[in-house]
């Protein structure tokens, strides 16, 4: 009797050890997968802010062209 409890306590550890190793694998992904959304974001934003700046360069040349035409 002994024996047979061991091995089914023994089973019930190993099922919860790999249910417990599921649940950390799949909060890591999680957490994983937002700071990848989160640096996107910023990449994006960086893109934006880029381009503004290409813009306002543009027309800062273009007055400055225009202002030369005229003197």
């Amino acid at each position: 009797m002994k024996t047979r409890f061991q091995v089914k306590h023994k089973v019930q550890l190993a099922f919860a050890a790999a249910i417990a190793i599921l649940l950390i694998v799949g909060a890591f992904t999680y957490r994983s997968m937002v700071v990848s959304s989160e640096s996107n974001e910023w990449v994006r934003h960086t893109y934006q802010v880029q381009e503004n700046l290409q813009d306002v360069l543009f027309a800062m040349e273009s007055a400055e062209s225009n202002a030369r035409a005229l003197h």
